[in-house]
């Protein structure tokens, strides 16, 4: 028969509920603990890495298309004068668009815009070939040199002569030869008294003028001074014997445009985490400044369009070369700018940030080897241009 439980016997014969925890069992806690917070931290920054190289792949993808966007928006205005194109006409010989204004882009001499390269003489015909120049690695380069030395070495530039975007109809002749009204104000067109470059057009002959506005836009007088068909004479803008341009041929049919060249240039700029790095420039004509004068030359400052664009390279093919890229030179040398139909571009977009990569990496740009551990994107586009040349 079973004792009854003394007290003694269960002091004596029972465990006690608590004991200690030696040092093997410490260590191999600490190092269970030890092996599962590298784990952790192991995929924290294997996470943040892939999340850095993504966002900096999706960066750089949104700056290659950017450019394509940019680039190819402007390409496809090349040569758009409101409702004419640019052309020769083979039986006069000459252009159907004159350069009325005595400045209408860069400096007083329009010589490059011309067919015959002449501004002396009377006719001052604009060449349809000039809506497109291509410069490699900058020679022949059109403007001031505040803005040509911003323009890194072995990178191509692009000028585009255009028109604006928007067009407005006039509402009746030209008033006694120098007075255009339109039906409605231009975007951006407003202030009166800016003598801001134009394109009046009838949808077969065209003139680049420098009116001075007046009536919150809608009325443009051309009889400023700042129109002329040759150095010695102001006055005569329209009525030249033996042309087409007269007063009379524009009309209510006719149109009135802003006059938008731009140009594109690869130079340094600032990432977005503050540090220098190569990006694209566009570069357009003063077209509001309060000293008339002003209007109509290139700007001397840039905007900065793409962060992070390297290498800008241009290439040109002609109709029936078999899709021979042309470099800007050899466009040149055959004096066929007029026949250029596509244009096709090289882009090298980067990454601001300098670590992206786990260690330095040599990469191919161009013709040049660079070794950092930046992130590049290489991208290749073709734009088909709208309007044929010739």
């Amino acid at each position: 028969m079973r004792q009854p439980y003394s007290f003694r016997e269960g002091w004596h014969g029972q465990r006690s509920g608590s004991s200690g925890v030696t040092l093997v069992e410490l260590m191999v806690a600490m190092a269970l603990a030890l092996a599962i917070l590298a784990g952790v931290t192991y995929v924290y920054i294997q996470g943040k890495d892939g999340f850095r190289v993504q966002d900096n792949q999706a960066r750089l993808q949104e700056s290659a298309r950017l450019v394509y966007t940019l680039l190819s928006r402007d390409l496809l205005m090349a040569g758009h004068f409101g409702c004419v194109k640019p052309t020769i006409d083979t039986n006069l010989g000459v252009s159907n668009v004159r350069i009325t204004a005595s400045q209408p882009i860069m400096t007083a001499d329009t010589s490059w815009l011309e067919t015959d390269q002449d501004q002396t003489n009377r006719s001052r015909e604009f060449d349809p070939g000039a809506v497109i120049r291509g410069y490699d690695d900058g020679a022949g380069w059109q403007v001031p040199s505040a803005i040509s030395t911003k323009r890194l070495p072995g990178t191509d530039t692009i000028i585009v002569v255009r028109g604006g975007d928007d067009y407005r109809h006039l509402t009746g002749p030209v008033e006694d030869e120098k007075t255009v009204k339109i039906d409605a104000p231009l975007p951006g067109v407003t202030i009166n008294d800016r003598v801001r470059p134009m394109i009046i057009a009838n949808c077969s002959h065209a003139e680049i003028i420098k009116p001075t506005v007046s009536r919150g836009g809608l009325e443009f007088n051309i009889g400023n001074g700042f129109n002329k068909n040759n150095a010695n004479n102001a006055t005569d803008v329209f009525n030249e014997q033996n042309t087409l341009r007269k007063a009379e041929y524009y009309n209510e049919l006719s149109t009135l445009t802003t006059f938008e060249p731009v140009s594109y240039f690869v130079g340094m700029g600032t990432g977005s985490n503050g540090t220098p790095v190569p990006s694209l420039h566009r570069v357009a004509i003063t077209q509001n400044s309060a000293t008339p004068s002003d209007n109509g030359l290139w700007n001397d400052t840039t905007d900065v369009v793409v962060e992070g664009v390297e290498r800008l390279q241009i290439r040109y093919l002609r109709p029936n070369r078999g899709g021979a890229l042309e470099t800007a030179a050899q466009i040149s040398a055959a004096g066929a700018w007029a026949d250029v139909s596509g244009i096709q571009i090289d882009v090298t977009v980067v990454s601001d940030d300098n670590y992206v990569r786990t260690s330095s990496t040599t990469q191919t740009i161009g013709n040049t080897s660079v070794t950092d551990s930046k992130l590049r994107l290489n991208s290749t586009f073709v734009v088909q241009l709208r309007n044929p040349r010739t």
